[in-house]
């Protein structure tokens, strides 16, 4: 079996997991390529809607990779910002199977979703970067994919609700990449990591953090992409030095990495209960859910905080958690299940 494994974005979380995914696979001995088109500019935003559907040098390329590996297989992940949705026809049309991961709500909203997707309030919010088109066409060419993958039951279910059929595979990470080193004498410290913005949480971590600095006033709070970049090989030690991992987005996140990671390094968590970040935590076992609007967001870190036993008891939780239920090697052999279906 070959799989091509297409993947337009350089850099991110859904291209770590990705990458991860495609080494997985060649140890489960699949021949497997990855391609990503370093050769092409990522659409403009102001004219991404409108040349994310169709872009010929990206079918020409494409187009070229087929030919020359012969896939029985085209998964395709991110090919929003320089490949264009086209891509999974020429796919087709090469007699390979086709599947897609839909890491976000980009075949039916190109930003980031707080529910709302209409007609009218897509034309009102995106204005001369509208295209009315955009959705039409996509679901178009999607009827060429025999399966669509959704990275968290929440993010499926909004995918559904716009006419969408998908199953729900989650992301998996490798454990033992994040055995824990030994922590150097620290302040009590809550992290923060990922791309800071405030649909993930910028908007509300004022409020959580001075919440909690007013009950442990020697609190750290770390923003890793912010304060602070770290190359991923170092993040196992920023995780062994840190008591509790937030992630506070405020939209539907569909399923962020770091809570993987943080269970893996045998950290508790607290999370959104927006998104599909809950659906990597046991609520009161291997962390917390809370409404990152709510002071029990900041309550749940405080807790934590002022009792280091449970907290180090939730994390080994959630360490065993993540390796029961999340690790790279049983996601990636249910993926080669589907594959061979």
């Amino acid at each position: 079996m070959r799989v091509l494994v297409v993947s337009d974005a350089d850099i991110g979380g859904a291209e770590t997991v990705v990458l991860a995914q495609v080494k997985e696979l060649e140890r489960q001995g699949v021949n497997t390529r990855l391609f990503v088109p370093h050769e092409l500019s990522k659409f403009s935003e102001h004219f991404r809607n409108w040349r994310s559907i169709y872009r010929p040098r990206g079918l020409e390329l494409l187009l070229r990779q087929i030919l020359d590996f012969r896939p029985d297989i085209v998964h395709f992940h991110n090919i929003q910002w320089k490949l264009g949705i086209a891509c999974v026809k020429i796919a087709k049309e090469s007699g390979a199977k086709v599947f897609f991961t839909a890491h976000d709500t980009g075949l039916f909203y190109p930003h980031k979703y707080f529910g709302r997707a209409s007609f009218w309030h897509q034309l009102r919010t995106q204005r001369l970067r509208f295209n009315p088109l955009r959705n039409l066409l996509i679901k178009k060419y999607v009827r060429c994919v025999d399966r669509i993958f959704s990275v968290s039951g929440v993010l499926g279910q909004a995918l559904r609700e716009h006419g969408f059929e998908n199953t729900t595979l989650h992301n998996g990470i490798n454990v033992t990449e994040w055995a824990q080193p030994e922590p150097s004498a620290h302040a009590p410290t809550v992290l923060f990591a990922g791309r800071i913005s405030g649909a993930k949480g910028a908007s509300v971590l004022p409020a959580i953090e001075a919440l909690v600095c007013a009950k442990v006033p020697s609190v750290k709070f770390l923003v890793v992409g912010k304060d602070v970049w770290v190359p991923r090989e170092k993040m196992p030690e920023v995780y062994a030095n840190t008591d509790v991992v937030i992630v506070p987005s405020v939209y539907l996140d569909p399923f962020p990495t770091v809570v993987l990671e943080a269970g893996a390094s045998a950290r508790p968590v607290v999370v959104t209960n927006l998104g599909g970040a809950k659906e990597a935590v046991t609520d009161g076992v291997t962390g917390f859910v809370a409404d990152p609007h709510s002071p029990l967001f900041a309550e749940r870190i405080v807790e934590l905080l002022s009792n280091p036993a449970r907290a180090r008891e939730m994390g080994e939780c959630a360490r065993a958690h993540i390796t029961r239920n999340f690790s790279l090697e049983k996601q990636v052999a249910k993926l080669i299940q589907y594959y061979n279906g």
